[in-house]
């Protein structure tokens, strides 16, 4: 019981940590000072990271905009593992499909293989 109280109240730290990055990020974006996005970006981590709602909302966001889903696949290869891990449970659904499109293994499947007499050339 004591831990799932711990686990609800840490959650709720850090949304409120990601609440006030966001509008810190908001705030500083347009200054020189380059805190803006790094700020935007972890508060996207933490709400990814503790909020269920959260990934369903960016990998919504992700299945409407192929080229934020592409910059975020960067970022997971690139990020680090914990940060790829993380961003890895907002790709929408049915991405592994579009994968093997993109490399070209589902035409290669979908190709009918011919028959034993077209290979003889009859």
């Amino acid at each position: 019981m004591i831990a799932k109280v711990k686990r609800g109240f840490k959650q709720w730290v850090m949304l409120g940590l990601a609440l006030v990055c966001l509008i810190a990020g908001l705030a500083t974006l347009w200054l020189p000072i380059p805190t803006g996005v790094p700020l935007l970006a972890f508060s996207l981590f933490l709400i990814v990271a503790y909020s269920a709602t959260g990934r369903a909302w960016v990998r919504s966001t992700r299945a409407r905009r192929p080229w934020l889903d592409g910059k975020l696949r960067w970022l997971e290869k690139h990020g680090g593992a914990h940060i790829g891990r993380v961003l890895k449970t907002t790709r929408p659904f049915g991405c592994r499909t579009a994968e093997q499109r993109e490399r070209g293994e589902l035409e290669e499947q979908a190709k009918p293989t011919p028959a034993s007499s077209d290979a003889r050339g009859r």
